[in-house]
């Protein structure tokens, strides 16, 4: 049965059906035409016209014909990893980070420092300038840019690409995309629209678009470090909630009456999962996730306990956001992700304990194979999104108040 057909403006149908298409060869690899007609309902001319135009920009290339009995061989489809290149970055609490890739994620060139930030200019503007050695770079800089984001530690104004508020920071009010406007000079960003993005947001984009597996029912990915955040995605888009605060979830409360947290009150998951709290726990404040990696692989017991308590926390967290969510997925990303079992493994027990059976049993739970890069490979990976899923109008009440104090 088709699976779209749909009405309406042409330019946006066209858009529409342009996406469907790149939907689907990045799903099924080696798709062939006439497959991608019965699959839309688009008509095979309508469909050989959309490849065409979609080859020649550098969205798709054309694979080897293959003979299958009698007829004209089928041409494969593949997403064309040699001719466009996303860009991202993502200003994290206490590092920057900036890559570019190709279609298919691979990281082409990057540039990676730990960092205490001056300030949001300031920070900002070394942000740009690693971004310009990323495009600078021989690999990258003979590719078009199809796309730019940066990922930042905070809900984001989905207009004006301004961050209300950084909590981990103590920043409020940053215009980052005019921020970064005003800095990036490069000639191959001409004309190119820069995404901003939450962190966490960005971190489910890159297992949305390009995880292992595609998805079919929602994803929940938590981004753990300095601050602890969630990014949701639901029907291949990100939900942002009516003031575009979804997903601060380490702000729902695991322990009534606990440790405060930045956010003015107690008990927070923040403050019992973050790299803070581990760091206080462990006995020495401020301790890097490598810090903390060295210490674990040292046998000290201060460590072992306090990753061992956090990861117990994390369980409960995950168990609400499965019960809550009802996801097929749950993505454990950010810096402390890179503490592995010491701290997935009591998560994942402690999930396993609380949650109704049918329900955990359902959602698969795993690290994110990005890593640390995850935030900025979304950044990036933004683009490439609004390709595959063209922006419908919002409800002029979500616009109106999207990045409102709260």
């Amino acid at each position: 049965m088709p699976s779209v057909l749909l009405s309406g403006d042409s330019a946006l149908l066209k858009q529409l059906n342009r996406a469907a298409i790149l939907r689907l060869v990045r799903r099924a690899p080696g798709i062939a035409r006439a497959e991608l007609s019965r699959r839309t309902g688009l008509t095979k001319a309508t469909v050989s016209t959309l490849v065409q135009e979609l080859e020649l920009e550098g969205w798709l290339r054309a694979g080897t014909p293959q003979h299958a009995g009698s007829g004209r061989p089928a041409t494969p489809l593949y997403l064309d990893d040699t001719r466009l290149v996303l860009v991202g970055a993502e200003l994290g609490a206490d590092y920057r980070n900036a890559v570019a890739l190709d279609l298919t994620g691979r990281i082409l060139s990057q540039r990676y420092a730990r960092t205490d930030h001056a300030g949001p200019e300031a920070a900002l503007a070394a942000l740009a300038t690693d971004l310009e050695a990323v495009l600078a770079e021989e690999r990258v800089r003979t590719r078009r840019v199809v796309g730019l984001g940066v990922a930042v530690p905070g809900p984001v104004h989905a207009g004006s690409g301004r961050m209300p508020v950084a909590p981990n920071l103590g920043w409020t009010d940053v215009p980052v995309r005019d921020l970064m406007d005003a800095r990036l000079h490069s000639p191959t960003l001409e004309g190119t629209l820069l995404h901003v993005e939450n962190e966490a947001n960005a971190g489910a984009l890159t297992e949305s678009i390009f995880g292992i597996h595609p998805l079919d029912g929602p994803l929940v990915y938590l981004s753990l470090g300095v601050g602890v955040g969630g990014g949701i995605v639901m029907g291949d888009r990100v939900f942002h909630g009516y003031g575009g605060y979804a997903g601060e979830i380490g702000h729902l409360t695991l322990l009534p009456d606990g440790p405060g947290c930045r956010c003015g009150t107690r008990g927070c998951a923040e403050a019992l999962i973050g790299q803070r709290a581990i760091s206080a726990a462990a006995g020495s404040p401020d301790l890097s996730v490598d810090d903390l990696l060295s210490r674990l692989r040292a046998g000290d017991p201060a460590t072992h306990a306090a990753v061992q308590r956090a990861g117990e926390y994390l369980g409960i967290l995950i168990s609400n956001l499965i019960h809550t969510f009802n996801p097929q997925m749950v993505v454990l990303g950010g810096p402390l992700a890179e503490l592995g079992d010491a701290l997935l493994e009591p998560a994942c027990q402690e999930a396993r304990r609380r949650g109704l059976h049918r329900l955990v049993e359902q959602a698969q739970i795993r690290r994110c194979r990005y890593g640390r890069d995850a935030g900025a490979i979304g950044a990036a990976a933004r683009a490439l999104h609004a390709a595959l899923s063209p922006a419908m109008p919002e409800p002029a009440s979500w616009a109106e108040h999207m990045g409102e104090p709260v």
